[in-house]
């Protein structure tokens, strides 16, 4: 009866004691799991038996060990499913909050698990969240339409234009070669193929000179810069509307130049020895100096004054002085004066002045030479509506040739012919009812 006195109170104890272990046993033998985007560890406890739970909560509860040791086989079965059952709330309590984590985040968590028998760990992997889909440009084809032809091109913009697309934010690239390929294919394209040459006055920058060219009509030059600049902003906005051809100032000016084209109005070749070579240096540079000269209407013309720069670079050559021929400076020069005589009597331009050499030359016709020295000179005219340009080309080894360019609407008819022998000659010239005169006489 002794005996059983004291083992009801040491099961009572026993009893207090497993509801003490069991209510410490979560905060003591797992770790908390709850982590976003990292590797977590999970160690469990090797729970077979031994004393170590036991003595723990004696120690709590100031129990004797032996006692606690006389309940401990008759309660571990109890033990360990109150363990099992713990787990389980555990398990399912991560399982609840990994969720809400998720759910909160809004990102997809792929969970993969290892078992290492060795050291019992439980590795739980967490996905970091997946990069959002890189920007990608799209790429149709642009209409590009020309309003002066009526044509459009069509120009797929991913034969042109390129971005790296692994790249978050990847940059708009132009490939140049192929973007300067599809330029001149739309440049044709776009260009009248039946276009005529036509001629212009184009000025001579940092001189009051001109220069002739000649351009055909109907072609046309792309604007590069500002097209390709248009195509990779629409590109960025996925705007794919029909794109107007920029084209260059040049080419609009050409659009609406043919008030401005010129035509000939005049020209006029006369050639030289070429082994004297002070006359023929003097004859060029005259030529030169005249090259490119722009007349205004009612805009007088002076040989004298228009050469004068080349007087102090003229060389030795054979000069007539008192009806002889004999070595000055500046001989030859009476060759381009009078070539530009010709020039401009084929022109129609009016002649204010010109006198004939006193002695007879033979690289002009009698009676169209003009002689210029330092008493006399040859001066004319633009009597016409519009300007006049002239113009000097070095015809061959040993000619020179003067050309006079203008508007088509001053083109003259003009009728030439020359009467008289000996040392009288009288040249005429006809332009509609009006006829001009120009007498010479020459010493025997």
């Amino acid at each position: 009866m002794k005996k059983n006195f004291f083992i009801v109170p040491a099961i009572i104890l026993g009893l207090f004691s497993l509801n003490i272990y069991a209510d410490e046993l979560p905060n003591t033998t797992f770790e908390d799991t709850k982590t976003s985007n990292t590797t977590q560890v999970i160690e469990q406890q090797d729970l077979q038996g031994d004393n170590n739970a036991v003595s723990n909560n004696d120690k709590n509860n100031n129990i004797d060990s032996d006692n606690s040791s006389k309940n401990d086989n008759s309660n571990k079965d109890n033990d360990s499913d109150k363990i099992d059952d713990i787990n389980k709330k555990n398990d399912s309590s991560k399982d609840d909050d990994s969720d809400k984590a998720n759910s909160d985040n809004n990102v997809s968590i792929d969970d993969s698990i290892t078992d290492n028998t060795s050291s019992n760990q439980i590795l739980v992997e967490t996905n970091k969240p997946k990069l959002e889909t890189v920007n990608n440009y799209r790429m149709y084809t642009f209409k590009i339409y020309d309003p002066n032809s009526k044509k459009t091109y069509n120009l797929q913009a991913n034969k042109v234009f390129t971005y790296d697309y692994k790249q978050k934010v990847p940059p708009l690239k132009a490939d140049e070669w192929s973007y300067n390929v599809f330029v001149k294919r739309m440049e044709e394209f776009f260009s009248d193929k039946n276009g005529k040459d036509m001629t212009f006055a184009e000025k001579i920058s940092n001189k009051n000179r001109y220069s002739i060219v000649t351009k055909k009509s109907g072609q046309i030059k792309i604007d590069k810069k500002k097209l390709k600049e248009d195509l990779m902003n629409r590109i960025r906005i996925a705007d794919y509307s029909t794109v107007t051809l920029p084209i260059t100032e040049d080419s609009k000016q050409m659009l609406k130049a043919k008030k401005d084209e010129l035509i000939k109005l005049g020209q006029y070749t006369t050639y030289y020895n070429t082994y004297d070579y002070g006359r023929t240096q003097n004859i060029i540079m005259a030529g030169k100096e005249l090259d490119g000269i722009k007349l205004n209407p009612g805009e007088v013309f002076s040989y004298n004054k228009r050469t004068l720069p080349i007087y102090p670079n003229l060389k030795v050559a054979k000069v007539i002085v008192n009806n002889e021929f004999v070595d000055g400076f500046g001989g030859g020069l009476c060759q381009p004066s009078t070539t530009l005589f010709n020039t401009v009597i084929e022109s129609g331009l009016k002649v204010n002045h010109r006198l004939n050499h006193s002695l007879k030359v033979k690289y002009v016709p009698l009676g169209r030479d003009a002689m210029v020295s330092n008493s006399n000179d040859l001066i004319f005219t633009n009597n016409f509506k519009n300007p006049v340009y002239l113009k000097y080309y070095q015809s061959g080894p040993n000619g020179i040739t003067f050309t006079i360019y203008g508007s088509k609407s001053d083109k003259k008819t003009v009728k030439t012919w020359t009467t008289g022998s000996g040392s009288d000659f009288v040249f005429y010239r006809q332009i509609g009812n009006s006829v001009d005169k120009f007498r010479s006489h020459y010493a025997d």
